[in-house]
């Protein structure tokens, strides 16, 4: 037995293997579930989901990691990850070996010593008839860097050892832009946050890049360069730049990994279903697993699973520093408060503040919202047409049409739903600081 130590140094070449291996090119069908293997026969399959982030993907991991046991006695196969904090990478068996996968270290900043590693772990799985697992967001990123060759050319012996199944999971543009929207910010929010040791600079500025000022600087240049100079909008793009926003962002991905994997099998998932999202996500794209996806039913798969790391408005925190900035918080009394902590709070305190009679929000122009929605619409029309369409429809022209009236009247009901809530304007922070004395009041004692 090879040690415990041995195994996750070893464990980085396993996520490499996985993309050179098949050259059938397939399409997963919206309800479809995936035949079992032989019984006794090796499990040869290594499914690798690469999310895009903002599509359930913590959801996912998590669901994996915790029926990881589940996944080995029913379908041979061993969950890689990507894990929880603290969570452990292993292998379900007596023996106790661990496979890991580090999606930073071993999917973006790879070597080729991580390479060869990768191989000689893929090798050991292989020799075992042990298939593999991965879900790991990061990989949409790597695929589209081109620093990343060795990524995919170093592995090119693996071919013929494994199946390799690709999955991308498909969500609507106005929810993905938006979610991403959130995410970047706060995490933009969360380095501008005062701390004891040194006042960041910028704070002057961090709460000014509203969706609408930030959805405008990425569409600004039609090529997919968004706004050159992101100074000019004070807003934050990340990851986001990675991505041509002429495109989904799904398909983006497809074209990329198949551009540098000619033939690779591709399989896109549906978020957008009746009944729990990982239930769903099994039977319909994971490969051999109609065991599993049959317990997962019987055990209460059937119930909507909660997402686990969802994306939640952060005006709570943009007022915070609107506050801090207008001297209601001295810097001691904010710098020992953490964001969470502070927002938290603001938010027992004012759990209906954004339904106040008189607040201001500060949203995108009625124009550019309904450019945004076209071009959802639009986006969802060629993924359906590409990837998504269920094989009852796709007999002739006339289902076919009449199905993606279907898709696109709840497309556009969704996006309405969205504006109703305003779920796309933010609130004016300043407005609320001079015109409601409570909050400011709030504020003050806690600087006392």
């Amino acid at each position: 037995m090879v040690r415990m130590k041995e195994r996750l140094a070893t464990a980085a070449a396993l996520v490499l293997a996985l993309f050179l291996t098949n050259i059938c090119v397939q399409r997963s069908f919206h309800g479809n579930n995936v035949a079992p293997a032989a019984a006794g026969s090796p499990n040869t399959q290594f499914f690798l989901h690469v999310g895009p982030m903002k599509t359930a993907t913590t959801t996912i991991q998590r669901s994996f990691e915790q029926h990881a046991d589940l996944l080995y006695q029913l379908s041979s196969a061993v969950y890689l990850g990507k894990f929880s904090w603290g969570g452990a990478c292993r292998r379900p068996h007596d023996d106790g070996v661990a496979y890991c996968v580090d999606p930073e270290r071993f999917a973006l900043y790879a070597t080729p010593q991580s390479a060869k590693e990768f191989a000689h772990a893929a090798g050991v799985l292989r020799r075992d008839g042990v298939g593999a697992v991965v879900s790991m967001e990061e990989l949409s990123l790597g695929i589209i860097n081109p620093d990343h060759d060795l990524f995919f050319g170093s592995v090119s012996g693996l071919r013929k050892e494994w199946n390799v199944t690709l999955c991308v999971t498909y969500r609507r543009y106005f929810e993905w832009i938006l979610s991403s929207y959130n995410q970047i910010e706060k995490h933009r929010l969360s380095y501008r946050w005062p701390r004891r040791s040194s006042i960041n600079t910028g704070i002057d500025r961090a709460t000014t890049c509203t969706f609408g000022r930030w959805f405008e600087g990425l569409h600004r240049h039609s090529d997919g360069g968004g706004d050159a100079h992101t100074n000019a909008t004070t807003c934050y793009y990340r990851w986001i730049r990675s991505f041509d926003p002429s495109v989904h962002p799904v398909d983006y991905i497809i074209h990329k990994f198949r551009a540098k994997l000619d033939g690779i099998s591709i399989r896109v998932f549906n978020m957008h279903q009746e009944g729990d999202l990982f239930t769903n996500f099994v039977c319909q794209v994971l490969p051999n697993a109609e065991n599993f996806c049959r317990a997962l039913r019987t055990r209460g798969g059937r119930e909507e699973r909660r997402p686990m790391n969802p994306s939640t408005m952060f005006d709570y925190d943009r007022l915070a520093l609107a506050a801090y900035r207008k001297g209601l918080l001295t810097p001691s009394s904010l710098s020992s408060l953490s964001r969470k902590v502070l927002r938290e709070s603001l938010r027992v305190a004012f759990p209906e503040l954004g339904a106040l009679p008189g607040l201001k929000y500060l949203c995108p122009p009625d124009e550019a919202m309904a450019r945004l929605r076209e071009r959802s619409v639009r986006y969802e029309q060629g993924m359906y047409r590409d990837y998504l369409l269920p094989p009852s429809s796709s007999r002739n022209a006339t289902g076919r049409a009449h199905y993606l009236a279907g898709v696109e009247a709840e497309h556009r009901k969704s996006f309405e739903q969205y504006m109703e809530r305003r779920m796309f304007c933010n609130w004016d922070v300043e407005f609320l600081l001079e015109n409601n004395a409570t909050v400011r009041e709030w504020f003050q004692n806690k600087s006392l």
